[in-house]
């Protein structure tokens, strides 16, 4: 019997197409900017944790700027960080300014110092956000899979991309949980690679008068997606 909400949210989405925790983190990363824009523009703490991660990672900024209503808010935050490197710069270049906790900092610094205090120094913070949701999901996920009803939508799935299965691995579930998340995923796997070659097949000239499925139509995304994973958080220092 399902238990939770986030274990009815993970049962729903199961029931379509991809990894289920990339469905629900996408979703999060909506809200999250959702919040940020209408809530967290000029919270102190929000603006701190931004200035420290220099921002959002590459893959967040896409995100951010593709989001509804994010024009001002964007711009908001961008000019409160690219104020903050200017002061730092201006440390820099002008010695015979006033002492300040910055320039301080940037004393008798190398070149290579200072290109290590320009990087983030903590984690973009969607990606800390999503990381988190992501222990979540893959906590709830294990723990529901003894569940008969949940098994058995999760096993008509496409079941986890690549890097969601491995880190559910990584948290050492019971022998049994694991024998089903591989046996499922080899047969998702196997069904993946027979499609992929049907559609292979039809790319030839020999056969290009046969017409693909709509699964055969959108089966190189799919396998790609499952492989890459659509939303995983990341620890861009890392990288």
């Amino acid at each position: 019997m399902i238990t939770t909400r986030l274990a009815a949210d993970l049962q729903a989405a199961a029931e379509q197409k991809g990894c289920a925790i990339c469905k629900l983190l996408e979703r999060d990363e909506q809200r999250f900017f959702a919040t940020l824009l209408y809530e967290q523009i000029n919270d102190l703490r929000r603006r701190q944790q931004l200035q420290q991660s220099r921002g959002f990672c590459a893959a967040h900024a896409r995100s951010f700027a593709s989001v509804e209503g994010a024009p001002l808010g964007a711009a908001i935050i961008v000019r409160s960080l690219l104020g903050r490197l200017l002061e730092q710069e201006r440390s820099l270049e002008a010695a015979e300014q006033p002492r300040t906790w910055l320039s301080d900092m940037f004393k008798g610094a190398t070149v290579r110092g200072v290109a290590a205090l320009l990087r983030p120094q903590a984690l973009c913070p969607a990606c800390a956000h999503l990381n988190e949701q992501t222990r979540l999901y893959l906590s709830t996920l294990l723990a529901h899979l003894a569940d008969r009803t949940f098994a058995e939508t999760y096993t008509h799935s496409d079941g986890l991309c690549l890097p969601h299965l491995a880190l559910a691995l990584d948290q050492s579930p019971p022998a049994a949980v694991a024998r089903l998340l591989l046996s499922h995923q080899r047969k998702v796997w196997g069904h993946l690679c027979d499609v992929l070659d049907e559609f292979t097949r039809k790319h030839d000239y020999r056969f290009k008068h046969e017409t693909l499925t709509p699964e055969e139509q959108s089966i190189w995304r799919r396998a790609l997606l499952l492989l890459s994973g659509r939303r995983t958080g990341r620890d861009e220092r890392t990288e």
